[in-house]
């Protein structure tokens, strides 16, 4: 029997749940048919998370090409998983250390040009990390991106299929995701 670590209750297994997974650090992150533990007392859930690494970095790859303007938390997401502290990162931008930390925090929003560049920034990394060549066509579908200042989509990422995600809108996922639980 696995018991709950918060109230030592029994835990149960539920296979299949949609999880809104807000300790990858960003707030539209949903991961579908997960195994989660549920506690029959104090209802903590908690998730088994398959191929961690991998999930982060679909997580980014899905940040990075959404087809909305990044958030504070986004752009902390895109630099921590590039492996970049905020003054190096910075200076790839090239910001001032404070402007990037007002953008993380969400004090002042990130312009279209500066969003751009973080996106780029963060493939060039990756992809230099990699040793790998930037994606065909990815520098056109960020010039895409919408300049939109609304709520981004939800990033749906099936656990079965960790290379892949969908966007949806949070308000439908959301709905989905507490009635899973």
């Amino acid at each position: 029997m696995i018991k709950c670590e918060i109230c030592g209750s029994e835990l149960t297994i539920k296979t299949g749940q949609t999880y809104h997974f807000t300790e990858s650090g960003v707030d539209n992150v949903y991961l579908e048919n997960l195994k989660v533990e549920v506690c029959k007392k104090c209802k903590t859930t908690a998730p088994y998370l398959p191929r961690p690494r991998q999930l982060m970095e679909t997580i980014g790859r899905a940040i990075a090409l959404q087809p909305a303007p990044l958030t504070g938390d986004e752009v902390r997401f895109l630099r921590k998983q590039a492996g970049y502290k905020a003054r190096e990162w910075a200076a790839l931008a090239p910001v001032d250390a404070a402007t990037q930390s007002r953008w993380e925090s969400g004090e002042q929003t990130i312009g279209p040009q500066s969003d751009l560049l973080h996106r780029l920034v963060y493939f060039c990394q990756l992809a230099e990390r990699e040793g790998s060549k930037l994606p065909d066509r990815m520098v056109e579908q960020l010039a895409a991106s919408k300049d939109e200042r609304g709520q981004a989509p939800a990033i749906i990422i099936n656990v079965d299929n960790l290379g892949g995600y969908v966007y949806r809108s949070q308000t439908a996922t959301e709905k989905r995701s507490r009635r899973a639980a």
